[in-house]
């Protein structure tokens, strides 16, 4: 009943947990929080009373009360991507990389800036027309992601992947529709555009590319989200059709996370805001400070490496901070 110290934290675990005594235990250290947390990782599968787990106060509990208040490990800052106390993508040999909406200006920075970092990766890019956009080197795919059987096709071509970036959105198209205001100027169709871009389309890629996550190693998912889709931090109003479309994205990806840790334990779904950056999305909007397409990317790319797999399911700015809900 008493608490187990730090030395005796990762051969008391693998023993508790195998034994089944896990119950007895009333009072835990902060080291066997964390080891736990790894073991439970990585075994959940394979034992079936994994998910009784402990919780933050040192109580039996079960697995909503684990995943919700069990300490995160710390990011690390040397650009690897940690995975409970285990060394995650940037360490390891990454075998396929997906950047879905590669022809756009945020989609085609990150493709190249994922090239750089992993070389011998295959290189997977789509784009509606990818013809037009042979000049960026990658092996390219046709996907519309209004086109479920064309998202179907691409995720099938692609075979296993260990990152996939999801770099898709829309906020106006010309004069025909632009953020609204008001909501006087709340009108259906252009909503309706709204979620099948931002949010429908995100959804039916999740359907068809987390399946192929890879199972060998850590993978991640990463969808291009935006602050305005948080609901708490909403306080200038405006921009219905949007901040709905995007919040909704949010909710899919936290909805997704959960399923995701049941079927894939290592891997993880998150949102990215990229900030504003000058890219025909945001030209006719905004003021201050603009990111060139390629400072986004390298720092989306640097947050990617430094996930955990406790920040599945939450949304980050291209700072690194956490994006409220």
């Amino acid at each position: 009943d008493g608490a187990i110290n730090a030395a005796a934290a990762r051969s008391f675990s693998h023993c508790a947990l195998l034994a089944g005594i896990l119950p007895a235990v009333k009072q835990i250290s902060a080291a066997m929080r964390d080891e736990l947390h790894r073991f439970c990782c990585i075994s959940r599968k394979k034992i079936p009373f994994i998910h009784d787990v402990v919780e933050k106060t040192g109580r039996y509990a079960g697995k909503e009360a684990y995943l919700a208040h069990l300490p995160a490990t710390p990011l690390p800052r040397q650009g690897r991507l940690v995975f409970g106390n285990s060394a995650g993508i940037a360490t390891m040999h990454v075998r396929t990389i997906v950047v879905i909406g590669a022809s756009g200006g945020i989609g085609s920075a990150m493709a190249e800036e994922l090239r750089n970092h992993y070389p011998e990766a295959r290189l997977v890019l789509t784009a509606r027309s990818p013809d037009r956009y042979s000049p960026l080197r990658g092996e390219w795919l046709s996907l519309d992601l209004e086109n479920e059987q064309s998202v179907k096709d691409a995720a099938a071509a692609t075979g296993e992947a260990d990152i996939v970036c999801v770099a898709t959105g829309m906020l106006h198209e010309g004069d025909l529709i632009r953020p609204e205001k008001t909501w006087n100027a709340i009108d259906p169709h252009a909503m309706a555009r709204s979620f099948a871009v931002n949010a429908i389309g995100p959804a039916l890629i999740m359907k068809h590319f987390l399946p192929v996550l890879s199972r060998r190693g850590r993978s991640v998912m990463a969808l291009l989200s935006a602050r305005v889709g948080s609901i708490s931090d909403n306080r200038l109003g405006g921009w219905y059709s949007y901040r709905a479309s995007k919040a909704a994205l949010n909710q899919l990806i936290r909805t997704a996370s959960v399923e995701l840790a049941r079927k894939n334990s290592d891997a993880v779904c998150v949102g990215l805001h990229p900030g504003t950056v000058a890219t025909p999305l945001s030209a006719p909007f905004g003021g201050g400070e603009r990111l060139e397409p390629h400072q986004s990317a390298s720092r989306l790319v640097a947050i990617l490496q430094q996930l955990s797999l406790t920040d599945s399911g939450k949304v980050f700015d291209w700072k690194g901070e956490r994006v409220p809900d």
